[in-house]
C-alpha cells in the first residue's frame, strides 16, 4: 500500500493555479470588480485622477467668483461682458462730446471682466494710457493674455488686481475717464458715486455709467446714448472760507 504524503496533498497559497484547481477564482492584480465586472486597474486610476483634477480645477475656478461676494467689502455687480452697443455709444457717440483730449488721457474701467473695455480704449478709443480694476484674479489674467495677443492695440493696458471701491487706487492711476457697469440695489450705485467723488474731487473727470444712473448726480449728465449715462465731475476750487464751489453749488441748489 502506498501512502501518500500530506505535503504532497496541501495547496500553496502563493500559487495562483493550485487555487483554480481547488475551483475557486482568485481576483487578477490588473483588473477591479466595478458592478460585477472586471475592469482594469489602469482604466479606474485614469478615471479616478481625471475626476480629481476635474474637481480641482472646478474649485480653483469657482472660489475666486464666490469669495469676494462673501466679503463685506464686496458690493459690486456681477461680471456681464460690455455688449458692442455700449462700445460703441462710449467711444464713438458720447466721449467726443466729452471735451476729453484720448491722446492725452487716462482711461480707467472700474471692475473691468474679461478686458475688453480697456483694450477698446487702447485701440479704438486711442487713449494714451488705458487701465482696469477687476477683483477676480483669473479675469485679470485673462485680460491679460487678451490684450498681449490682440492686434492693433496702440498702447499696452494695465489690469490692476483690486477693489472697484478703492479711492486710494483710482488717484494713483490718475484718470479723466472712468467708466462703470452698476446695478441697482445695495446702494452700489450710491457707493460708486461716493468714491468717484473723492478719487476725482482734485482734478475732475468725465464718469460713463453703462445703464444705472448715479444718485444725486442728475445735474452732472452732459450727454446719454441708449441708457449709457456720460457725467462731469468739475474741479474743486476751493474759496477764501475753504469751501469748494463744488460743495457751495449743491447747497445753493438745496436752498
Amino acid at each position: 500500500m502506498t501512502s501518500t504524503s500530506s505535503s504532497s496533498l496541501a495547496v500553496n497559497p502563493e500559487d495562483p493555479s493550485a487555487a483554480a484547481d481547488d475551483g475557486h477564482e482568485m481576483p487578477s492584480a490588473t483588473t477591479i470588480k466595478v458592478w460585477g465586472r472586471d475592469v482594469p486597474r489602469s482604466r479606474v486610476e485614469k478615471v479616478f485622477k481625471g475626476a480629481l483634477g476635474g474637481f480641482v480645477l472646478l474649485n480653483a475656478v469657482m472660489i475666486p467668483l464666490v469669495v469676494p461676494k462673501l466679503s463685506r467689502r464686496y458690493r459690486g455687480p456681477p461680471y456681464l461682458p460690455s455688449t458692442a452697443q455700449s462700445l460703441d455709444a462710449i467711444f464713438t457717440r458720447l466721449l467726443p462730446r466729452s471735451g476729453v483730449t484720448p491722446a492725452q488721457s487716462t482711461f480707467l474701467d472700474l471692475g473691468s471682466g474679461d478686458g475688453r473695455l480697456v483694450i477698446a480704449a487702447a485701440s479704438k478709443g486711442n487713449f494714451c494710457r488705458a487701465a482696469g480694476i477687476e477683483l477676480n484674479p483669473w479675469l485679470v489674467l485673462l485680460s491679460r493674455i487678451k490684450a498681449s495677443t490682440t492686434s492693433g492695440v496702440g498702447v499696452a493696458p494695465h489690469f490692476y488686481w483690486g477693489n472697484a471701491f478703492d479711492a486710494g487706487l483710482i488717484r494713483k492711476i490718475d484718470p479723466q475717464v472712468v467708466t462703470l457697469y452698476g446695478r441697482p440695489g445695495d446702494g452700489v450705485m450710491s457707493k460708486y458715486g461716493e468714491v468717484l467723488e473723492e478719487a476725482l474731487s482734485s482734478k475732475g473727470g468725465i464718469v460713463i455709467s453703462n445703464k444705472f444712473g448715479i444718485p444725486g448726480w442728475g445735474q452732472r449728465v452732459i450727454g446719454e446714448v441708449e441708457g449709457v449715462k456720460m457725467y462731469k465731475i468739475p474741479p474743486q476750487q476751493h474759496d477764501g472760507d475753504g469751501t469748494s464751489d463744488d460743495a457751495t453749488e449743491r447747497e445753493r441748489v438745496k436752498g
